[in-house]
């Protein structure tokens, strides 16, 4: 078969195309591929954490930020850092004892509506 010059350029743009779209899906996957994931020892920790909130709570985004921070502290100096940091903001949000302070506060409410 006999492809034109216009038929062989199409086709050379699209294998272009195709190979420009595979970097740069390999290097989006590589980026998020190294964001420390979850694992036993955070979600531990998360669950201690846990047992200290009271009506008004950290929000998800920032349990998410304590989890992964435990997982990238090495040694257990950092990790009672963190985790110290952690129970300071607990304590931060357990002072709000209504819902629109608690929110306005940038926390979460866990309690019933008043």
């Amino acid at each position: 078969m006999i492809l034109s010059k216009r038929g062989r350029w199409t086709a050379l743009k699209v294998v272009i195309l195709v190979g420009v779209l595979l970097a740069v899906g390999i290097i989006f996957y590589l980026k998020t591929d190294t964001v420390p994931e979850k694992n036993a020892e955070s979600q531990e920790a998360l669950i201690e954490m846990k047992n200290l909130y009271g009506n008004c709570s950290p929000t998800v985004a920032k349990e998410t930020t304590f989890e992964s921070d435990i997982v990238q502290e090495e040694t257990v100096e950092e990790k009672e850092d963190t985790k110290n940091e952690f129970i300071e903001e607990i304590e931060r949000c357990k002072k709000s004892s209504h819902l629109a302070v608690c929110a306005a506060n940038g926390c979460k409410w866990n309690g019933e509506s008043s």
